[in-house]
């Protein structure tokens, strides 16, 4: 839509942002504040921006402020919130619906209902799902749209899909996750062997949430997984004739933040093998 140079600076911002948010509420830094700036960064590629993601922001403080309870306890949820951002911009910028105030105090509403929501949408799934709060926020989108559409919304499916970047976002992500596996092994005050006897124990853990490998494992496994599992997910894309571009890079952020809560290569490996296998039935069956 605005071009890779737009979109990086957004994202780029967006993780700024994020990051000012947790250092002034004095969330400690843990693997799951690690899980929220790898999806603020792969997000802000599609969907969040600088603009859309404050209102959501602003009606989890303002929750924060009516329990009485400090919004460090709730700064992760405020930014993970924002999964709901694009409605804010849809109904802010939509022709012939909305308005700008009413993006505002839906991105208020949103903010502000996601805590209690999420606490409950984790009693039902238990720890098995690790997006808890997308849990949440599908829940609760799923109420919106209907509610728009009741209203006079006349939504469409929106599709821009970016081709031709394979080669540059690889070997950037090559790159990155490359710096990541050697910062494990050499930067992080453990010997090499060390390092890699902690990512192999790392290997041996369900992942259930809540699972901080930070606190668990240390850095330096963390890293290397974090390294590891940005290698798989690249490498799946690139060898099923993917394209690199703002969705997928999203997802592939997504699950090297993960990484430092609950996912690695032994539990990811197996579900990403099951969507090529049923993508491939379901493409021979169409044929």
């Amino acid at each position: 839509i605005a071009g890779v140079g737009a979109a990086f600076v957004n994202s780029a911002l967006v993780i700024l942002i994020s990051i000012g948010i947790l250092y002034v509420s004095k969330d400690p830094l843990n693997g799951y504040t690690l899980v929220e700036i790898g999806l603020m960064a792969g997000f802000s590629l599609f969907g969040k921006n600088i603009v859309n993601i404050w209102p959501i922001i602003a009606g989890t403080w303002l929750y924060s402020r009516v329990v009485k309870e400090p919004f460090s306890k709730h700064a992760s949820i405020s930014l993970l919130a924002t999964s709901l951002a694009p409605v804010v911009s849809y109904i802010s910028l939509d022709n012939g619906w909305g308005s700008p105030l009413l993006g505002v105090l839906v991105g208020l509403a949103v903010g502000f209902v996601l805590p209690p929501l999420s606490g409950y949408t984790y009693k039902i799934q238990n720890g098995m799902n690790l997006y808890n709060m997308g849990f949440a926020c599908g829940l609760l989108a799923m109420m919106l749209v209907p509610l728009m559409n009741s209203m006079g919304a006349q939504m469409e499916t929106a599709h821009h899909w970016a081709t031709g970047y394979n080669l540059p976002f690889g070997i950037m992500m090559a790159v990155l996750c490359s710096v990541l596996i050697i910062a494990g092994l050499f930067f992080c005050g453990r010997p090499p062997w060390a390092a890699w006897a902690g990512y192999r124990r790392l290997l041996l853990s369900a992942g259930r949430a809540p699972s901080d490998y930070l606190r668990m494992f240390g850095s330096a496994p963390v890293l290397i997984n974090m390294g590891v599992d940005g290698l798989l997910g690249t490498i799946l894309i690139l060898i099923t004739g993917g394209d690199l571009n703002g969705p997928t890079l999203g997802g592939i952020f997504t699950i090297i933040g993960f990484s430092a809560f609950g996912k690695h290569a032994r539990n990811i490996l197996p579900v990403m093998g099951g969507v090529v296998l049923g993508g491939y039935f379901m493409k021979g069956g169409i044929n």
